[in-house]
């Protein structure tokens, strides 16, 4: 094939290789921006939904604290259930003022009075809410059953207070030392709040940490208090009913959403109140229709993990059946659940999300036919471009191509060692016009350098190149690019070599190698690539020595016999080693005098390494002959190498260490 087709061929191909990179890299980079945006609307699309159930779920949480905060305060207890206790206490002191106005207009005695009074209160009972207990009746022993509420009567005018009158009390349960100390309490409780001789509420602890509201009023009369109590515990009770009622009617999104409590029981929590499924109050999420978490977890365990951090909770992704017609099909669901503390409630709200994804495959649907559509009319501008392009290099080649070939066949001839007589019409002052000249001035010239060129071609970068005069440029040129070709050669093997050095060391100090192991390969492969005959591998080391808390320690080592009268340690400034310590320089030692280092060769190099300007170590090595420069260049330029490894592996060890002691 001629010139031509190809030159035509190669350059259609090149610029329709660039042409196709430029359009294949502007579609990649649409499908990245596309996929980008995809993953930002997702993303935007969950952090709404997010914001919602965090802000639903936090009205709800407000909520539940209102109704239990005032559960708890005394007025809201004294409003709600006093209304119940006050009129009992009054109908037993109309009693004892019609027994008082018997007596005192002398139809009755005394004694018989206050008998037949107690007797008439006895019979007060009421059936109120079915929560509440008899009163005081925590004193007593624990019951499951309720019982009316009752009035009672003591004596207050004696110390320790007599009960008078109390059905749950029989005389042995009442001489229990302990509920006699409760009693007792009570009543100087009663004097404390002024409750002997006026009416009032009262709150009060027994032994058992049973808490109680009672309402007294004193009959200063014959010295008595009449009274009435609950159980709180009853109260909290039916405050977390209200809780329960108000969080079951709660609805958002068309009465779609809605509420649910459980508690934080483990290993699997429990169902407080399920609006939608009230079989589910009080069962466990415990089961495999429960573990649709990813990965298989228990969402029930999941819920508890959501709210096991500083601001008490978190959302949790999970599948549950959804309705969708007659069926029921797992959908992805995305809940926010809170912990409320006090009652070691979680409070939770959740809603199916498919619809988020079904918004981002439509959103990719219409984005993908977007980038077909682009694709399409890419497709067809660029092959609109080809033609043209092609058109357009066929005349340029025609043109540039004819002058070329009239250079190739003069060529040919000075290939075939004739020199060509005829010169090539070409007045371009052009790129081609440069050649055509180069060409003419080549050819007046080859006769007298073509043993030179034979030579550099051949690779004898040692001959001289003869020059002529000083105006033989080409003789001169020649001269000088077989001197640089002789130097860049001579440098290239020495960096090969430096890099063949460095790469060999990293290969020594891969691996998850302890200190000791690392110092022995590292002063192996030292010595053996430089050609040394002694080897040594001082560590820096920090002890408790008040005296000399830094020194240098011997490691590692090859090729020496230990001397008795050196030490393994050196401090900073002593001997060899210490001084490269000392000045963090490195430095070659003619004549060695064995007196100040370890190594008995004539010539030892010292290598201090260190790590962002902090000591590490030194290595120490002894030659027989003395090491050339590039042998010292390569020691200089590992010495950051190992510095670097040295202190990734000692804070690796200390890493396991603490791990350990963890």
């Amino acid at each position: 094939m001629s010139l031509k087709p190809k030159v035509i061929l190669t350059a259609f191909l090149l610029l329709s290789i660039l042409l196709l990179s430029v359009v294949g890299l502007f579609m990649l980079d649409i499908q990245r921006q596309a996929a980008e945006e995809l993953q930002q609307y997702r993303k935007e699309a969950v952090a709404i939904v997010q914001d919602k159930l965090k802000n639903m779920v936090d009205l709800a949480y407000t909520t539940v604290d209102n109704i239990y905060q005032n559960g708890q305060k005394a007025e809201f207890l004294e409003k709600r259930y006093g209304s119940s206790m006050k009129p009992m206490v009054d109908m037993a002191l109309l009693i004892l003022n019609r027994k008082i106005n018997l007596i005192q207009e002398g139809e009755l005695s005394l004694e018989k009075g206050r008998i037949q009074a107690l007797k008439a209160i006895q019979n007060i009972q009421f059936n109120l809410h079915q929560t509440w207990i008899a009163d005081l009746h925590n004193i007593v022993e624990p019951t499951k059953q309720h019982y009316k509420h009752q009035v009672w009567v003591a004596d207050a005018g004696q110390m320790p207070p007599v009960l008078l009158v109390h059905q749950l009390f029989s005389a042995t349960v009442v001489n229990n030392q302990e509920r006699q100390a409760d009693i007792q309490r009570f009543f100087q409780s009663l004097h404390q709040q002024d409750l002997i001789q006026n009416a009032g509420f009262l709150r009060f602890t027994d032994t058992h940490q049973h808490t109680y509201l009672c309402y007294a009023q004193g009959f200063p009369q014959w010295d008595w208090v009449v009274g009435t109590c609950m159980n709180l515990e009853e109260a909290y009770r039916e405050t977390q009913a209200r809780i329960q009622a108000n969080i079951r009617q709660i609805r958002y999104d068309k009465g779609m959403g809605y509420y649910w409590l459980n508690n934080t029981e483990r290993p699997y929590p429990r169902f407080v109140m399920h609006p939608i499924k009230p079989e589910l109050n009080g069962q466990l999420f415990k089961g495999q229709q429960y573990h649709t978490v990813a990965g298989g977890k228990n969402i029930g365990q999941a819920f508890l993990e959501a709210v096991d951090n500083a601001e008490g909770g978190g959302f949790v992704r999970y599948s549950w059946p959804k309705p969708v017609g007659e069926q029921k099909i797992p959908m992805p669901k995305l809940s926010y659940v809170r912990l409320y503390k006090p009652l070691n409630w979680i409070i939770g709200t959740g809603v199916y999300i498919d619809h988020i994804e079904g918004h981002v495959a439509q959103k990719d649907q219409e984005m993908t036919a977007r980038y077909y559509q682009l694709l399409r009319n890419t497709s067809l501008q660029t092959l609109a471009l080809f033609i043209l392009m092609g058109f357009f290099l066929g005349f340029l080649m025609n043109y540039l191509l004819k002058p070329l070939q009239q250079v190739n066949a003069q060529l040919q001839m000075l290939a075939r060692g004739t020199l060509p007589q005829q010169s090539i019409d070409y007045r371009g002052q052009d790129e081609i016009g440069g050649i055509i000249h180069a060409f003419r001035v080549l050819s007046q010239r080859i006769k007298t350098t073509i043993n030179q060129a034979k030579a550099i071609a051949d690779g004898d970068y040692s001959q001289k190149i003869k020059v002529r005069s000083d105006s033989d440029q080409l003789a001169l040129a020649l001269s000088d690019m077989t001197r640089s070709l002789q130097s860049a050669t001579e440098h290239n093997i020495a960096q090969d070599w430096l890099k063949t050095g460095r790469t060999g060391l990293h290969e020594a100090m891969l691996g998850d190698q302890s200190m000791l192991e690392l110092a022995n390969h590292i002063i192996a492969y030292l010595t053996q690539y430089t050609t040394a005959k002694t080897g040594l591998f001082y560590q820096l080391q920090v002890s408790n020595d008040s005296q000399h808390p830094i020194h240098l320690t011997l490691i590692a080592s090859i090729g020496f016999n230990h001397r008795k009268m050196l030490s393994n340690q050196v401090l900073p400034g002593q001997g060899i080693v210490g001084q490269a310590a000392l000045e963090e320089n490195s430095f070659l030692v003619q004549e060695n005098n064995e007196s100040e280092t370890l190594i008995d060769k004539p010539y030892v190099f010292a290598l201090p390494f260190l790590y962002e300007s902090s000591l590490q170590g030194v290595i120490e090595l002894g030659f027989e002959n003395e090491p050339s420069a590039l042998h010292l260049e390569f020691l200089e330029q590992v010495g950051q190498d190992i510095a670097i490894t040295v202190k990734a592996t000692e804070t690796r060890s200390q890493l396991k260490k603490q791990n350990t002691y963890d």
